[in-house]
């Protein structure tokens, strides 16, 4: 990764350079990706490193910026550590649709390090396709964040209920 010890060499303090918050966009990514390898919230994280990624960070006068072989290779590395790890922590989603949607995933950070000219060679699908497959996991990760707040909503209610009547129970002696 870049060496971001000597950030403002220009002098502008007010605006770091572009680099520094496309790194920070890379660092972002692979913290998600590490957090849901570690079953800490994998759903949500998966959906952010996901989104961060279909979202390419962007220099400030709108220009793409182009992953360096570094980068990619480390964010690749993290991808196939989390599409190996991940699945043990989601057993009713189906292993098969995250390894598409991971491997997607992976063309997106391919593609982000290749030249516009090196983009052109591949078949005009690719790009579409990797965007929409990693969608789709993005997507059905969001869908379980969303049904696991409504399971615990749920059993909020629940308790509350239980301890409602415990209560009652307690005030009117019977327990």
């Amino acid at each position: 990764m870049a060496d971001t010890d000597c950030l403002f060499v220009d002098g502008d303090d007010e605006e770091p350079p572009a680099y520094v918050e496309f790194h920070s966009s890379i660092l972002f990514i692979l913290q998600m990706l590490d957090q849901a390898c570690r079953n800490q919230h994998p759903a949500w994280c998966l959906s952010n490193a996901m989104e961060s990624i279909a979202n390419r960070a962007y220099g400030q006068h709108g220009a793409p910026l182009q992953l360096d072989e570094e980068d990619r290779d480390v964010l690749l590395r993290t991808l196939t550590r989390t599409k190996a790890l991940m699945p043990v922590f989601m057993p009713d989603y189906s292993p098969e649709q995250f390894v598409v949607g991971i491997n997607a995933a992976m063309t997106q950070v391919v593609m982000w390090s290749e030249t516009t000219e090196q983009q052109a060679l591949r078949h005009p699908h690719t790009k579409a396709d990797a965007r929409d497959l990693a969608r789709a996991l993005r997507n059905d990760m969001h869908t379980w964040c969303l049904a696991e707040r409504v399971r615990e909503r749920r059993h909020e209610r629940r308790g509350a209920m239980i301890a409602e009547m415990l209560s009652l129970n307690i005030a009117l002696g019977s327990v």
